[in-house]
């Protein structure tokens, strides 16, 4: 009869011992996953740091770039307007010169020349809109 007892608690053993296994194995697998948790989170943190580098370091380049852009445009679009004014005024001035040839030939009349008139408004313009776009 003493050997039934023996037998029951030998089954009982076997059941400890295989849970015993079974938590430890579970504690190893826990302390593995958690490793590989914080390994890999240092990773992606130091891929993150990376990644806000570059963009900060692109974005402060673009900036720069755009700023000389805009620079570069707002020269351009001076000395367009500065070309067109010049144009005008020449245009404006070769239309008076050619009323003060045709009135030249026409009989004297003491009347201001519509030429000078012309001439005096066209620089007094002119210089308005130089002075604006300058």
């Amino acid at each position: 009869m003493a050997a039934v007892n023996t037998s029951g608690n030998t089954t009982a053993n076997p059941i400890e011992d295989v849970t015993k296994k079974v938590a430890e194995l579970n504690e190893k697998t826990t302390q593995k996953v958690t490793a590989l948790a914080e390994e890999n989170t240092k990773k992606l943190a130091a891929i993150n740091e990376d990644a806000t580098q570059k963009l900060a370091a692109f974005a402060e380049q673009t900036t720069k770039q755009l700023t000389e852009l805009a620079e570069q445009a707002k020269v351009a679009q001076k000395q367009q307007s500065l070309a067109a004014i010049d144009a005008y005024e020449q245009a404006v001035m070769a239309l008076a010169e050619s009323f003060e040839q045709a009135a030249a030939e026409q009989p004297k009349v003491e009347v201001p020349s519509l030429a000078d008139v012309t001439r005096e408004f066209t620089t007094a313009y002119t210089t308005a809109a130089r002075q604006l776009v300058s």
